[in-house]
């Protein structure tokens, strides 16, 4: 959200006139699920990716088809229904799961130790992928390593379902000449008759605590959003937005002592003038492990005592002014 070109104000008339504004109305029914009372670790990501591949499989075949369909109607290229299926000399399709193995990627174990005290918590890395990384396919029966360099042309992601042409080398692998996968799915249109609904409005890494904190710049955001900076072209906007997201890094976890106080006298003046929605984010003292669960109320006892202050788990699932709203503070990609 930019304000227009006019040079920003302080509206010393602000506070005197009347101001009304739309508010967007958040329902979290959809994020019920990752609040949790009790955390299990029973888990198994194999049965979310073969029910996701079981899902997708139809979609990403009929891609695959349609993408390749002229070379397969040649007869030089085949489609084989199981990895342990593919052999040497011949060139293929499969379609399966993604998998990138990644020595630096963080360990969960590591992570759930460290939540309940009794390890420190992991080391924060620069980056998470390295030269030894190896991207695998598998499927219900088995998997291969994908190799060739038009993997380096692709954003591989763990858990995508794809389809995969290549052929079977020398040494085991899967040389790889092109991936295709299932796509968007449709899109409902959103129905929009005009655009006199609520706006909202993001933000993130306030970082209260920290030295290099740039409490002018939030102070200014604060004012603006409040109505007090600004011109006559800007109120009328900002009368329109009806929430405000903080996602994520409103505080040090290390500096909370210093960070605390500042983050809520802050969001407590901003939940005074608009609705705001807090999710935990990596540095938030919160949970390591997704889902994040909503930071207490109690580190917020000034902006808790507004009705319209929400914290909220990390990701979340909501209806926000009629839409529907996925966010994610970064963590897990």
């Amino acid at each position: 959200m930019t304000a227009p070109s006019t040079q920003l104000h302080h509206r010393a008339d602000a506070a005197s006139q009347p101001q009304t504004r739309t508010i967007a109305n958040l329902d979290l029914t959809a994020s019920a699920p990752f609040l949790l009372k009790d955390r299990t670790y029973t888990q198994q990501y194999a049965n979310l990716y073969f029910s996701r591949l079981q899902k997708l499989r139809p979609h990403v075949v009929a891609a695959a088809n349609h993408k390749w369909g002229s070379v397969m109607e040649r007869g030089t290229v085949r489609h084989v229904e199981r990895v342990v299926d593919i052999r040497p000399k011949s060139t293929v399709w499969i379609v399966g799961t993604l998998f990138c193995e990644m020595p630096l990627k963080p360990n969960i174990l590591d992570d759930i130790a460290s939540e309940y005290g009794s390890a420190l918590p992991p080391p924060h890395r620069e980056k998470i992928y390295s030269e030894k990384d190896v991207v695998m396919l598998e499927d219900e029966y088995g998997r291969v390593r994908l190799e060739g360099p038009l993997l380096t042309d692709y954003s591989v992601v763990t858990g995508t379902v794809a389809a995969v042409l290549g052929s079977e080398n020398a040494q085991g692998g899967f040389d790889v000449l092109d991936l295709c996968y299932a796509g968007l799915p449709p899109l409902a249109s959103p129905g929009l008759e005009s655009d006199d609904g609520p706006w909202v409005g993001f933000v993130s890494g306030f970082r209260f605590g920290v030295a290099d904190a740039d409490l002018l710049a939030a102070q200014m955001l604060s004012d603006y959003v409040a109505g007090e900076l600004g011109c006559d072209e800007d109120l009328d906007l900002l009368h329109r937005v009806g929430r405000i997201f903080v996602v994520g890094n409103v505080i040090e976890a290390e500096h909370v002592e210093q960070g605390l106080p500042e983050a809520d006298a802050y969001l407590a003046q901003m939940a005074a003038t608009v609705p705001v929605t807090v999710l935990p984010g990596p540095v938030d003292p919160a949970t390591h492990v997704l889902p994040q669960q909503p930071m207490h109320p109690s580190l917020f006892a000034q902006a808790s005592k507004h009705s319209e202050f929400l914290s909220v788990p990390n990701p979340l699932f909501a209806q926000c002014a009629g839409f529907p709203y996925v966010g994610c503070c970064a963590v897990a990609i």
